[in-house]
């Protein structure tokens, strides 16, 4: 059993991260898609990962509010909406990251076949937008990562 303790998710997520040998991204392409209730809140997560270098692939709705704000966005069909869409995308290697939202019936189907290409590229999938916070800070850490034993803590 691994077990991690630190003070700023970041470095915590990165480090279980590591433990799971899931890649956090430091740069290439997001695809992002959340549910309406989620739009406004993406917003600074995304123009963050515009910022840090990160090409942004987004669905239709997503990417119309992100453009909005005057963050760059290429738009891409969800599953079922045309061709190439999100999981060619994801199995041709074009997209590093995705940050998913659902919410439905239709949302959720797209969710699993996002999440089986996903799997099978060892694509990191980030479901909520507090994950999606967290690994903005996970990403623009540099430097090692600093492990202790339980017993340097409680000295």
């Amino acid at each position: 059993m691994t077990f991690y303790i630190d003070f700023d998710n970041g470095h915590f997520f990165r480090k279980v991260s590591i433990s799971a040998n899931s890649n956090i991204p430091e740069k290439g392409t997001v695809f992002i898609s959340v549910n309406n209730q989620d739009k406004l809140n993406i917003i600074p997560i995304a123009r963050d990962l515009y910022e840090m270098g990160f090409n942004i692939l987004a669905t239709s709705g997503t990417a119309k509010e992100l453009i909005r704000n005057g963050i760059p966005v290429d738009p891409v069909f969800k599953v079922g909406e045309g061709r190439p869409n999100v999981v060619d995308g994801i199995k041709n290697d074009e997209i590093d990251l995705v940050i998913n939202t659902p919410l439905g019936a239709q949302a959720r189907y797209d969710e699993e076949s996002i999440g089986k290409a996903c799997i099978q590229k060892n694509i990191m999938v980030i479901t909520t937008l507090s994950g999606a916070e967290t690994i903005v800070r996970a990403i623009r850490l540099t430097g090692p990562v600093n492990v202790k034993s339980l017993q340097e803590y409680h000295i």
